[in-house]
């Protein structure tokens, strides 16, 4: 597995996730990655059972789609369940899913969201796509203080943040064909500077 870092194996501050948990989700990918995607918790029938971020989902496989579109991974199927990230590392706020995939609490979010902080500055990405509402509304306020503005409208505007540019993304199972291909070319652009 890409999981280049070492980070917690074993995590007992949230005792709901802990028992219902099937592994701990960390990033995975490409260690020197140049863009980082931020959902906000793993399935239970994906990335809880195999480990790795957006997979058995149909949110992992637009995803993975996404990926291999843009040539940042290697493995032609989109349903594979370790494919190898060229340039890309995909992460979640919250690392362990409920059997309800309920949404994480702010506890919850505050409890893990140190793992995010890590991996940033190890992978030292320079542009952050926040995937979906949690990771977008954390990031802005992180990083500038407050949202500036409704997070479905901020879809695909770049906003440049120090050295590294913000890249917000409506989440993956709602996008549509037209907003995933206007995400495409944004984040391609992005990537070719």
């Amino acid at each position: 597995m890409d999981q280049p870092f070492p980070l917690a194996t074993a995590c007992f501050k949230c005792w709901r996730r802990v028992q219902e948990r099937n592994c701990i989700v960390h990033g995975y990918g490409d260690a020197k990655a140049k863009v980082m995607f931020v959902g906000e918790v793993p399935e239970s029938l994906g990335a809880n059972q195999t480990g790795v971020p957006w997979t058995r989902t149909v949110a992992g496989q637009r995803l993975q789609v996404l990926l291999r579109a843009l040539r940042l991974r290697t493995a032609s199927d989109p349903e594979h369940e370790e494919p190898r990230l060229v340039g890309a590392y995909l992460t979640y706020l919250v690392r362990c899913s409920t059997h309800a995939d309920s949404p994480p609490t702010m506890v919850e979010t505050s409890n893990c969201v140190a793992y995010l902080w890590r991996e940033l500055v190890l992978v030292n990405p320079r542009i952050i796509v926040t995937v979906g509402e949690a990771p977008t509304r954390l990031m802005c306020a992180k990083l500038f203080g407050h949202v500036p503005g409704n997070v479905e409208s901020m879809h695909a505007q770049p906003l440049p943040v120090d050295q590294r540019i913000l890249l917000p993304m409506i989440d993956l199972e709602t996008i549509t064909k037209e907003e995933a291909h206007v995400f495409a070319r944004v984040l391609s652009a992005l990537l070719e500077e």
